[in-house]
């Protein structure tokens, strides 16, 4: 029972290496070495681009947003001591989504699918530490860095 499982793992963790070759990231800084924003331009021709503010008040909460194609995936706040928010604007209506939450052992924390355009996903039962978020729209695989504190 155990080798379907690990083989599993694996191919999940190679995917993401695949995909990881199929993009390339660059990033702005600002005169203090601050990052400003972080842009992705996928294999397929698609641009995407994240941003932040490099002045957020420590009271505001900072919002990382991802354009693909006419669509924007917004997540809030990061890092997050609980609960994550997850908002898609301009998504089409007739595309499966989907979001997973592995911790670094490739361990699903959580999987939600046929998500609506906005949802919460709960960590605060998880130790504090990071966590992988992959969102799947169609085709399309965007993969974060989230930070439980």
């Amino acid at each position: 029972m155990k080798t379907p499982r690990r083989i599993s793992i694996i191919i999940t963790m190679l995917s993401f290496i695949v995909a990881g070759k199929a993009q390339t990231v660059s990033y702005t800084y600002d005169d203090s070495g601050n990052r400003e924003t972080r842009t992705i331009v996928m294999g397929g021709g698609l641009k995407s681009a994240v941003s932040q503010s490099a002045e957020t008040d420590k009271n505001e909460e900072e919002i990382f947003q991802e354009t693909l194609g006419e669509m924007s995936i917004n997540i809030f706040p990061n890092p997050t001591t609980g609960k994550l928010s997850i908002r898609f604007d301009n998504r089409p209506e007739d595309v499966k989504t989907s979001i997973t939450v592995y911790d670094l052992n490739a361990r699903i924390i959580c999987r939600k699918t046929n998500i609506p355009e906005s949802s919460e996903i709960d960590l605060s039962q998880e130790p504090a530490g990071n966590y992988i978020l992959v969102i799947r729209v169609g085709e399309i695989a965007s993969r974060w860095q989230v930070v439980k504190q």
